[in-house]
Formats: C-alpha cells, sequence, structure tokens
C-alpha cells in the first residue's frame, strides 16, 4: 500500500502554509486560502493518498476542512494544545507560519490523527446560532448593567436612556427570533435525539441544542469519557513526592461547552435524582458547590451519551445507585 502523503496546514485568515512530509521528504508551500489554489497544489500530488492534518483554530480550519473532503480526502483537525506540546518535545524555538506547518506535517505521519468527521449543515447552523444567541446574551446583560448605572448618575441624559432601552428591546426581539429557528431545526432534523435528551432531567431546548450542535450522537466517541475531555471537565491530580495538591479540571476542552452545560447541572442538582445524591455527597464531604456541579454535569454527559448511544430515553431505574 503507498503511504500517505501527510499535509500540515498551518491556517490564516488569507493564506495557508503547507509542508507535505513523507517521512523523508518536506516540500512547503505558502498558497492563497482559496479552494482554487488549494486543489491545484494537491492535483501535483495525485498519484499518492494525501492526509491533511491541521490545528483546530476557531472556524478558520473549517474551510480548510470543506475544502479537503470535497475534494476526497482525509482530514483531521487536532487540538491546538496536543500540537504544541509536541513541539516542546522536539525543543522548537522557532515560531514562524512555515515551521509550524513542518511541525504538523510531523506530528500528522508520526501519530497519524483519526479523520475528523464531517459535520452536517444542520449542526453547523445550529452552532452558529446557538453562539449568536450567547453573543446576545451578553449584550444584553452588558446594556442593562450601563442602563442601571446610567439610571443614578444624577447627569443622566434621557435620551442616552432611551437608545439603551431601544437596544435592550431590539437584543430580546432578535434573540426570540434565533430561539425560535433554533428549536424548528433542531425538532425538524434531529427529532429523535432531540426528544431523547429532553428526557433527561436538568436538560432543556437548549441544552439539547447545544449537545446536538457539537456531539450528534456522539458518533466520534467511543466512550462519555472521551467526550467529558473534549468538554474539558476531566479531574486532573496533581501529585509530586509526599505532596498532593488540589483536585482540579483539565479545562483543555472547549469553553462553550463547559459554560453551557454548567448551566444545565446547575439545574440537574435540583431536579435529577440521579444527579442530587450526587451533589449532596460531594459537598457533605466539604467539597465546594463549583466543582461539585462540575460532577454533576459529567453526570450529565454520561446519561447523555446512554440515552443518545442506545436511543432509549432516560430510565431512573438504571444506574440509580451508580452515583
Amino acid at each position: 500500500m503507498t503511504q500517505s502523503l501527510i499535509a500540515g496546514v498551518d491556517v490564516s485568515k488569507h493564506r495557508l502554509d503547507i509542508t507535505l512530509y513523507d517521512g523523508e521528504k518536506q516540500n512547503s508551500y505558502d498558497i492563497a486560502y482559496t479552494s482554487k489554489a488549494f486543489n491545484c497544489l494537491m492535483k501535483r500530488y495525485d498519484d499518492r493518498p494525501i492526509h491533511v492534518v491541521c490545528e483546530a483554530t476557531g472556524n478558520y480550519h473549517l474551510k480548510l476542512g470543506k475544502i479537503a473532503y470535497d475534494k476526497g480526502l482525509k482530514f483531521s483537525s487536532v487540538n491546538p494544545f496536543i500540537i504544541k506540546r509536541y513541539g516542546d518535545v522536539w525543543m522548537k524555538r522557532a515560531k514562524t507560519d512555515r515551521v509550524d506547518s513542518r511541525l504538523i506535517a510531523q506530528y500528522g505521519y508520526e501519530y497519524t490523527p483519526a479523520s475528523t468527521k464531517q459535520i452536517s449543515p444542520s449542526r453547523m447552523t445550529m452552532q452558529q446560532i446557538l453562539k449568536a444567541i450567547d453573543d446576545l446574551h451578553n449584550t444584553e446583560s452588558e446594556y442593562r448593567n450601563r442602563l442601571e448605572a446610567h439610571s443614578v448618575n444624577p447627569y443622566g441624559v434621557g435620551e442616552v436612556e432611551a437608545v439603551y432601552t431601544q437596544i435592550l428591546e431590539t437584543v430580546k426581539i432578535e434573540r426570540k427570533k434565533l430561539e425560535d429557528q433554533l428549536i424548528g431545526i433542531v425538532q425538524t432534523e434531529h427529532k429523535e435525539p432531540y426528544e431523547l435528551l429532553l428526557s433527561i432531567p436538568g436538560i432543556g431546548p437548549i441544552g439539547a441544542s447545544v449537545i446536538i450542535a457539537f456531539f450528534g450522537k456522539f458518533e466520534g466517541f467511543d466512550t462519555s469519557k472521551q467526550a467529558i475531555s473534549y468538554i474539558g471537565t476531566s479531574p486532573v491530580v496533581k501529585q509530586s513526592g509526599q505532596y498532593k495538591g488540589k483536585t482540579m479540571i483539565s479545562r483543555k476542552g472547549n469553553p462553550y461547552l463547559r459554560k453551557k452545560l454548567y448551566m444545565c447541572a446547575i439545574s440537574a442538582r435540583r431536579c435529577n435524582l440521579h444527579c442530587i445524591p450526587l451533589y449532596q455527597r460531594l459537598t457533605e464531604k466539604g467539597m465546594a458547590k463549583k466543582p461539585a456541579t462540575v460532577a454533576v454535569l459529567n453526570k450529565l454527559v454520561r446519561q447523555a451519551f446512554g440515552v443518545l448511544k442506545s436511543g432509549k430515553p432516560f430510565d431512573l431505574n438504571i444506574g440509580k445507585n451508580n452515583t
């Protein structure tokens, strides 16, 4: 079987630095970030299977993934933290786009990262809507605080207060439109997993939409532990010799998911009969409320993983004593 060429790609807004590596020879290129330029370069290597590897960098790498998928190439997006650690092992001191692309190519050749699953257009749309809703929530909080501060200012201007009030009303209206659009998509195109997730106490319409948008049915995960690691709430114990530090969460995952699922956990610690005793037991042992709630979050992820993988609604009696 012909050895794959690894295309290590450092992605920026307008340019791609690409290193083609076969374990011996490296060829580096700097091209425009367009499908035409990328496909023109890849055409030179049509006689070899190509595996495109890049760092997962916000939204910039998504376009590269689509270009690679459309051309029928294997594509992997890797956590930037992993690439950084790999570079530390090799004591890479230079930091340029070309050096980064070579490092990514070397990593891809040595470790052959798993293919990144192509997300359906509806899930991509849901992700964008969810983040826009979150942005509008933040804007709403910001202008509510500004309005409150202005109201106690003895030199407050009525016109300014009217503008802030109008902005708040507009934000609320637009946020409601997006929420309705989101629920319409999930109920139409992801009805089965949506209803399965709603069977779990603590997971509401937004929480279920978040899980579906970012995880689907957990097709890319073999265990719930992997999903928890992706979120960044897996426990990490720091210990050296006789010193034993506090148990922390890794935080090497998706901050948006941590934020949204934490809100679900706050609800679950009050209404989910599997999560209530877990939360109570941990807090009674002296654990602070926040880390105890994170433990509930991880419990919720395991429950969501279970119902989506099994295709069966949440059953209160399953795992009742495993809290």
